[in-house]
Parts: structure tokens; C-alpha cells; sequence
């Protein structure tokens, strides 16, 4: 494959590399960049890492930010750890509620990834909460959520029939409330539009995560893994904050099993964003990832070409990959998820 750093904008590879730098054991190439500071704080934001670059930066002179830049992502690094408190209560609340009717709920993605891979959880900026619950709970998480101020983006008392056998509701289970929070609920990690092969293990493998004032459950790191590495490929590769998450986990002290992750991979058939998605962002963080690993995971010559037609090299090393194309990810237009499935 071709030099990943050839098609990142300098706004862009000045990022990567100050991340990559301090975070993943890769050299900083960017000291003597003629950066415009408006377009890296642009980018910050777009790709959702500014609270982390704002810890990386504020303490290190060899990257030569100015003040006035350093002072702004202060600003969206405040502003990530008010959020984060505001979700904290919100999240510590619904637990806490659900529990008392015996219902427990998965925490997946930005505030169980900020506390158990980054090195400060307000480092991680997210906008809203996805929850891995079960379909017989519907009723009750609904009936909590309207009742806390919650307004559905598309209210159901009880969720739609099914179009076909395995399907799964996903698109219409949000809710937001006045201060702009949004929980997410989904019934399956991948977002395949129909349900996992494995969700009973998904289940059971999940562990407990401290927020301190209260636990709840999140993914088994593996899974965690698979659900991040789908979701990058799914969202078209397009903000730096996913490759991120990514290369928290394979840096981490924790071994993942990865005989594990194979076997769930293919079990689910989903190879061709696991591989590319774990090659990519090997690449852009140059982490050195195990050959054979890579080879069992390698998906066959058919999905190979039709993964590379879909999104092209060049797509994805400027962060400009489709998202949720026909075939690969059919879910959210019928035409395009029912024949597949």
C-alpha cells in the first residue's frame, strides 16, 4: 500500500503526528510545518480530538503551537469534561434505575473507552451515549427516558414489526433531551441491521467498568475491538478521534485474546472491515501489528477486491471514505440491507 502520509492535508498530518508522537511510539515530523492554526483547530474539532490534543500540546514546547491556539483547545477541553459530567449524572441515574427493576444495559463507545484506554477520561470528546440493551427492555428504558425529560426522534410504545426474521430496530431508538444530550439505544454492536450470531456471548463476556460513583457493563475488550473497528469502516474512516480508540486498545498493557477476535470476526462475517479497518490504522500510528494475526484475519480474493473498489486507498488516508455502502453495511435503506441479509 501506498504512504499514508502523501494524502493527509498539513493541518491533518500535523495532528497525527503530535498524537502519534506522544501516544504510539511514532517520531514528530511536524516542527518545521507552516501550519495555519485555523484550519488544525478546525480539524481538532472536526475529528473530535481536541481535548487531546490540548493535554498533549500544553506541556510540550517542541511543537511550537502558539498560545492562542493552546488557549482554544483549553476552551474545547472544558468543554468536554462538562459535557462528560452532565452524561456522567445522566448515565449514574438510568442505571441506577434499571438495576432496581433487574435490567442491566451496556455502556458502549466514548465514556467506557475514556475511562479504561485514555490517559484522562475527559480526553475523550463524545456526543452521545450508545447502550446495548435487550429487546424485552424496551418498554421500560422508553417509559425511564420519557419520564427524565427524554423526546424520542421517533416514539413507539412497542417497537415495529419485522420485515424479515433476525432484523433489528436501530435508526429510530434516540432520544435527546433540552440540553441537547442524546442516548442512543441499540440491540446489536455491529449495526448490521440484523442481529448478531453472538450476541448471547457478547453478553456474557461483558465486564464491569468504575465511574466511581456507580459501574456498569461494557463490552469485553475483544468485542470492544471488533464493534470499533466495524464502526470506523462503517462511518467511512472519516475523524481521527475512531483511528484513536483503535490504537488505545492495541497499545494497551492488557493482552487481547486474539485467537478470540478472529474466531468472532468470522463468525460474524465481517473480516473485510476488521482487516482493512486494523491495517489502516496501524498505518497512520505506524503500531506494528503481528503478521500472522493479519493473515488469518485476511478476507478472501472476492471480498478483498469488492472492500477496495468500495473504498479506495486515497478515500481513506484523507478521511473522506463513503459511509454505510450497499452490500458491506446494508442497513439503513432497505433496498439496500434486505437482499444481502
Amino acid at each position: 500500500m501506498t504512504n499514508v502520509e502523501r494524502d493527509l492535508s498539513l493541518a491533518d498530518k500535523f495532528i497525527v503526528s503530535v498524537i502519534g508522537s506522544s501516544h504510539f511510539n511514532m517520531e514528530f515530523d511536524g516542527a518545521e510545518a507552516d501550519i495555519c492554526w485555523e484550519s488544525f483547530l478546525d480539524s481538532s474539532i472536526q475529528h473530535g480530538v481536541a481535548p487531546l490534543l490540548y493535554f498533549t500540546i500544553k506541556s510540550n514546547p517542541q511543537f511550537n503551537v502558539p498560545e492562542w491556539v493552546v488557549e482554544q483547545l483549553k476552551d474545547s477541553f472544558f468543554a468536554s469534561f462538562v459535557r462528560q459530567a452532565a452524561y456522567h449524572a445522566e448515565l449514574e441515574q438510568l442505571i441506577t434505575y434499571l438495576r432496581g427493576k433487574g435490567i442491566e444495559i451496556i455502556v458502549m463507545k466514548g465514556p467506557v473507552l475514556s475511562r479504561l484506554f485514555y490517559p484522562d477520561p475527559a480526553l475523550r470528546y463524545f456526543v452521545d451515549i450508545d447502550l446495548l440493551f435487550k429487546e424485552k427492555d424496551w418498554g421500560e428504558i422508553r417509559s425511564f427516558l420519557l419520564k427524565a425529560g427524554y423526546i424520542a426522534t421517533k416514539d413507539c410504545e412497542v417497537l415495529p414489526p419485522k420485515l424479515i426474521a433476525g432484523e433489528v430496530h436501530e435508526h429510530i431508538l434516540a432520544f435527546y433531551n433540552e440540553d441537547g444530550l442524546k442516548v442512543e439505544l441499540k440491540l446489536d454492536p455491529f449495526d448490521l441491521g440484523v442481529g448478531s450470531r453472538m450476541i448471547d456471548e457478547i453478553w456474557e463476556r461483558s465486564t464491569s467498568c468504575d465511574f466511581g460513583s456507580f459501574t456498569c457493563r461494557s463490552l469485553a475488550p475483544e468485542h470492544q475491538l471488533l464493534h470499533l473497528l466495524v464502526h470506523l469502516n462503517q462511518h467511512g474512516f472519516g475523524k481521527v478521534k475512531w483511528f484513536v480508540d483503535i490504537a488505545f486498545i492495541l497499545m494497551n498493557e492488557r493482552a487481547l485474546d486474539w485467537e478470540l477476535v478472529i474466531h468472532d470476526a468470522k463468525r460474524e462475517g465481517i473480516l473485510a472491515p476488521i482487516y482493512f479497518s486494523l491495517v489502516h490504522v496501524c498505518k497512520l500510528f505506524n503500531i506494528k501489528m503481528n503478521e500472522e494475526i493479519l493473515d488469518q484475519l485476511r478476507p478472501g480474493y472476492i471480498k478483498r477486491t469488492m472492500w477496495r473498489s468500495i473504498w479506495p486507498e486515497k478515500d481513506i488516508t484523507n478521511f473522506s471514505g463513503i459511509q454505510y455502502a450497499a452490500l458491506l453495511f446494508p442497513k439503513k435503506v432497505f433496498s439496500k440491507w434486505f437482499i444481502p441479509n
